[in-house]
């Protein structure tokens, strides 16, 4: 790794509280295991005490945040040095980082501790051995560490965008064939009513190809997805089709997973408007409220009967909010009063361009 690369490391690290926290529990352990033997009765008062203190963990601290970075330099960008080389790096770096340290707590033992059970020698033996294996040992305990989380969160991550490419590539020939299929029904019905909705079919399959790349991709183009896709199914449904848009202006600028409204939609034709005689009426509401865009499709006709076990589309869905907003997003279906109700919700996302896998 290179020198940039350890830096955004160590930030990485100072941000964590167990970092800190074991900062804190080496200085006290130290502090109580040596702060006798450094400072005995008769020179022990309040303020020496405190100055030891603080000076055991500065030299903890470093212990801890500096630790890493024998085992992590090796010159190169992207690349980890092998254990060999972390080794004599860490022992190479603790020895000169902590020798000075120990020269100057074994003086200080030397003033203080006359008569001490502990020589001179020994303790100055103690406290440099002590934080060279404890510099070497935390260090490579931290790196390692840091490595089986990254490769484990690289992995996860990896696995996570392989199921959102399946699930998303899933949703765009569904919504195309159940297209050539209401278009199939018409060729025979009324052939002009046909030749418009082979129009609206080329700009559907032009709109998925486009969101069919993205990761995440503007509500706006969503919104134009949905009228072309319910233009088709207005030519089959004709009067039985009565549909209405509650969308506030602001949303269309909003970014989010492609396909995330177009299967309420469907599922709210196909399971309620075109099983019943008469048809009904079909609502499509979306607000920012708070940071969160809210989504509302409504239908009449057909009540809402048990959800169906294994249904693709809204299982679809909910597996695609839950790897894209990692728990931040909401669905649910109701009913009532004679409607229908499938509310989504979810954070909104305003990058300066869209994005691409």
């Amino acid at each position: 790794m290179t020198v940039g690369e350890i830096h955004s490391f160590h930030r990485a690290h100072c941000r964590k509280p167990l970092v800190w926290a074991i900062v804190v529990a080496l200085g006290v352990s130290d502090y109580l295991g040596t702060g006798s033997l450094l400072f005995p009765g008769p020179f022990r008062s309040v303020g020496r005490l405190g100055a030891y203190f603080l000076v055991i963990l500065l030299v903890n601290g470093s212990v801890v945040l500096l630790s890493p970075w024998p085992w992590l330099w090796t010159g190169r960008a992207g690349t980890f040095p092998d254990p060999g080389r972390g080794l004599v790096q860490s022992l190479g770096a603790a020895i000169l980082a902590f020798l000075p340290a120990a020269l100057v707590l074994a003086a200080g033992k030397s003033l203080n501790g006359v008569g001490d059970s502990m020589t001179t020698l020994a303790y100055l033996r103690y406290v440099f051995f002590f934080y060279v294996c404890l510099f070497s040992l935390l260090g490579f305990g931290i790196v390692a560490r840091e490595r089986v989380l990254e490769a484990r969160y690289s992995a996860q991550k990896r696995a996570d965008e392989a199921q959102r490419i399946l699930l998303r590539g899933h949703m765009n020939p569904h919504v195309f064939f159940n297209a050539m299929n209401n278009l199939t029904e018409l060729i025979a019905e009324d052939p002009a009513a046909a030749e418009r909705a082979a129009l609206d079919l080329k700009d559907l399959f032009r709109r998925l190809t486009a969101l069919g790349q993205a990761r995440w991709a503007p509500l706006r183009e969503e919104r134009l997805l949905l009228e072309h896709y319910l233009g088709i199914e207005a030519l089959r449904l004709g009067a039985r089709l009565r549909v209405s848009w509650a969308w506030a202006g602001g949303l269309d600028d909003v970014v989010a997973p492609p396909l995330l409204i177009q299967p309420l939609v469907e599922n709210a034709i196909k399971h309620g408007l075109a099983p019943h005689p008469a048809g009904g009426e079909l609502r499509i509401c979306g607000d920012l409220h708070r940071g969160r865009v809210r989504v509302r499709v409504e239908n009449t006709g057909r009540p809402l009967a048990r959800r169906r076990s294994g249904g693709s589309g809204l299982d679809n869905l909910e597996a695609r909010l839950r790897l894209s907003f990692e728990g931040q997003a909401a669905f649910r279906l109701e009913a009532g009063g004679g409607w229908t109700r499938a509310f989504l919700e979810f954070p909104s996302r305003r990058p300066a361009t869209r994005e691409q896998p």
